[in-house]
């Protein structure tokens, strides 16, 4: 409520509670009561815009600290899992020239040259077929036929061959065949 004190316009503060210049308060169009002027004094006002700004920080920094937690807690469950690898054998592997699909350069359409990798894995009874497709001056695999083979299953058809730096190559199964029993 604005009063009339010592021929100064002025109102007091809800915050200190004490009485100012109208000039002493920030202008807030939102409060068309007091002539356009905020509740609080500029010195009110300055305080709790900095302790907002504070305790905001505090919270974006705790946010920020429980979000790296949770991502080393899944880095650290996605290291602790051991890649445990089946020996098998390469029983074949072959190479085809493949078009990975239909390119534009300058308005005219050309083929993406690229290779199709079919691979014959052997592991304990069972023989995976398992297909890589690369481009053409992607990775070429370097294992040879009837050597072992380290590979290990994942998720939604894939597998995983080690490659001789220790990187693996991601294959996808297309097929499995169990092998017949020689006892009957």
């Amino acid at each position: 409520m604005i009063h009339l004190k010592n021929g100064i316009l002025g109102k007091v503060c809800s915050t200190c509670h004490e009485w100012k210049s109208l000039d002493e308060f920030p202008t807030d169009p939102t409060h068309a009561s007091s002539q356009g002027r905020h509740c609080r004094c500029r010195d009110c006002h300055k305080k709790f815009a900095r302790r907002r700004r504070q305790k905001l920080a505090l919270v974006r920094n705790a946010v920020i600290v429980i979000a790296m937690g949770v991502c080393a807690v899944i880095l650290l469950q996605a290291k602790g899992k051991p890649r445990t690898y089946e020996t098998g054998k390469l029983v074949d592997v072959s190479v085809q020239e493949v078009t990975r699909g239909i390119a534009v350069i300058s308005g005219m359409a050309a083929p993406i040259p690229g290779k199709l990798y079919t691979f014959q894995i052997q592991v304990n009874d069972l023989t995976y077929f398992a297909e890589y497709r690369a481009g053409k001056l992607s990775y070429k695999p370097d294992w040879v036929v009837n050597d072992p083979i380290q590979a290990r299953l994942g998720d939604d058809n894939k597998m995983y061959l080690k490659r001789s730096n220790g990187q693996e190559l991601e294959v996808l199964i297309v097929k499995k065949v169990r092998q017949k029993d020689s006892n009957n």
